[in-house]
């Protein structure tokens, strides 16, 4: 290359518009032009400045003063002129002055020009990183941080069904009171059912505590010491509904299940989809009509779920089945749009609202506004009541003959108590009591639902001291036949 490179040409090539064959010329004749190189590293800080310039924020330059500046040197620098005409000042001062002023203008103006392009827009000469020849300069890039979660909406229950002895916090529950995150539910000899969702809820059993651990939009833990049934519609993506039982969580997507946690025995039962019983050391899954009983020590890894047969598949599937309200919108509009409903009926006598199972004996149940039809167990027609929403009704319900079903449990009480009485089976139940010095004052409280056949309809423990003799005293009654007779619902307390 004949002669040194022009500072232009450093610029046009950074720019790209040089071709393969020239840029590798420029090269090699820079390297070896010591001339050249410093023309290049002088192109390399103009275009690291302007940069700069770009990246920087523009001052306050108040306008107003620079063009008052402006038109003061100007003014000064004409009147000075006119002065040295006026005075007949030699030629060559006058250029001088008019050289001056011109000078003065002249800056000015370029100042304006650079202040004016302050967002960075530059000419076709402005300098870009060169491929070939100039270094590429980083740019620095701003990192938006990720927003943070909105924080989950507070979820708040409404009871829809409630029998016996219930208390919320220590104090007796009232049916129109909501339940939010933090409260505890405590039976006694009742048990209440509260909905939280479309087509979501939880009945809790007789003697059962359940705490709200978490309650939102996002997590739903219920920490259960006794027996809570469980229906809830399908998880959205994000959300979490489990219950905790001691060290092991009950984790589901969308299913109807049962867990009972006594004495450190767990018992988880399934009717409709799938559940994962798990704990820091393993799990156990348990599907649809599955079962699985496993103790404090039992290693979760090491189980695998059972069947769940006939009877205890029904029974389970009856006890998910609990009231819940056919359309939610929120906890406010389901307890101003909906009334409360307090049926009266003897112990034991099965009640439909609307031709459906809703309860046996007295109850409070929640239904939407409107006329309802309450009605006993085998009878086709009932009586119509009539409910408003935010107020509560009353139904009674006779049986037809009181003294009729008062002699028909008495009836199966007695038959039981004496198959159980001479029945051997017993005692492999009472043996290891026995051995331990724990036999007295031993006692298995039963719930036991009757048909006229003699077949038992349902039949739950509600309360035994100690615990481990339940499920055997359970057993054992399941196997007994009872002669055909009258259909009832009777509670049989067996001591030992």
């Amino acid at each position: 290359m004949a002669g040194h490179v022009p500072a232009h040409r450093f610029a046009d090539a950074a720019a790209g518009r040089l071709s393969d064959r020239q840029l590798a010329r420029m090269a090699a004749h820079t390297e070896a032009c010591q001339q050249c190189r410093d023309v290049r590293e002088r192109v390399i800080d103009s275009r690291a400045a302007m940069r700069d310039i770009h990246e920087t924020e523009p001052p306050d330059l108040h306008w107003e003063h620079i063009g008052a500046r402006i038109y003061w040197v100007t003014s000064s620098e004409k009147r000075a002129a006119d002065r040295a005409r006026s005075d007949s000042a030699p030629r060559s001062r006058r250029l001088w002055l008019g050289a001056a002023g011109a000078t003065v203008l002249a800056t000015a103006g370029a100042l304006l020009l650079v202040l004016s392009r302050g967002d960075g827009t530059m000419h076709d000469r402005t300098v870009v990183a060169a491929q070939p020849v100039l270094p590429a300069v980083a740019v620095r890039k701003r990192v938006t941080p990720a927003p943070a979660p909105l924080p989950a909406d507070p979820v708040t229950g409404v009871v829809t069904f409630a029998k016996g002895s219930v208390s919320v916090d220590g104090a007796p529950l009232r049916f129109d009171t909501p339940l939010r995150a933090g409260h505890t539910l405590r039976t006694g000899r009742g048990s209440v059912a509260v909905q939280f969702d479309d087509a979501s809820g939880f009945l809790v059993a007789p003697h059962s505590v359940v705490k709200l651990r978490s309650f939102d939009s996002r997590r739903v833990e219920l920490e259960v010491n006794g027996s809570v049934s469980v229906n809830i519609t399908h998880r959205a993506p994000g959300q979490y509904f489990a219950v905790v039982a001691g060290s092991r969580r009950v984790g589901v997507r969308g299913t109807a299940f049962q867990v009972d946690y006594r004495g450190g025995q767990l018992g988880v039962s399934c009717v409709r989809g799938h559940v994962v019983v798990a704990d820091n050391r393993g799990k156990v899954h348990v599907l649809a009509g599955q079962t699985v009983h496993v103790a404090t020590t039992d290693l979760l890894a090491n189980m695998s779920a059972a069947t769940l047969h006939g009877r205890q598949l029904s029974e389970v599937g009856r006890n998910v089945d609990f009231p819940m309200l056919p359309a939610w919108a929120d906890a406010n509009a389901m307890l101003a749009t909906s009334a409360t409903l307090r049926v009266t009926a003897d112990p034991g006598h099965i009640i439909k609202v609307d031709g459906v199972r809703r309860g046996v004996g007295s109850f409070a149940l929640r239904v939407m506004s409107g006329r309802h039809q309450v009605a006993g167990q085998g009878k086709r027609t009932g009586q119509w009541v009539d409910v408003a929403a935010g107020k509560t009704s009353g139904a009674r319900v006779a049986s037809a003959n009181p003294r009729t079903a008062t002699s028909a449990r008495s009836l199966r009480r007695r038959q039981l108590r004496v198959w159980l009485r001479d029945n051997t089976r017993l005692r492999p139940c009472l043996r290891p009591l026995v051995k331990q010095g724990m036999d007295t004052g031993a006692f298995v409280e039963l719930d036991i639902g009757m048909t006229r056949s003699g077949v038992i309809r349902y039949l739950n423990v509600v309360r035994s001291n100690p615990s481990q003799i339940a499920g055997c005293m359970r057993a054992v009654v399941q196997q007994m036949s009872f002669p055909s007779g009258p259909a009832t619902s009777f509670r049989y307390h067996a001591k030992f």
